[in-house]
């Protein structure tokens, strides 16, 4: 039987060339377990989770360019 497993949290994401493309990677922390247990999850594996995926890069986005401040 198949264990499933629920996303707690995104921590970080990566963008990797695979030979085929460009894939996006990301730092899961899964609930219930220590954040020491992340792991790195292509995309395609967190077809559940598209809701916190679209929160998280939102996130990032606004780390990333602080208001105020212009690309």
């Amino acid at each position: 039987m198949e264990e499933n497993y629920e996303v707690e949290k995104i921590l970080n994401h990566k963008t990797l060339n695979d030979g085929g493309g460009e894939a996006t990677y990301f730092l899961i922390k899964w609930k219930g377990y220590d954040e020491s247990e992340a792991t790195w999850e292509p995309e395609c594996h967190l077809s559940d989770c598209d809701m916190k995926i679209t929160s998280y890069l939102l996130e990032s986005k606004r780390r990333k360019f602080p208001k105020g401040t212009y690309r």
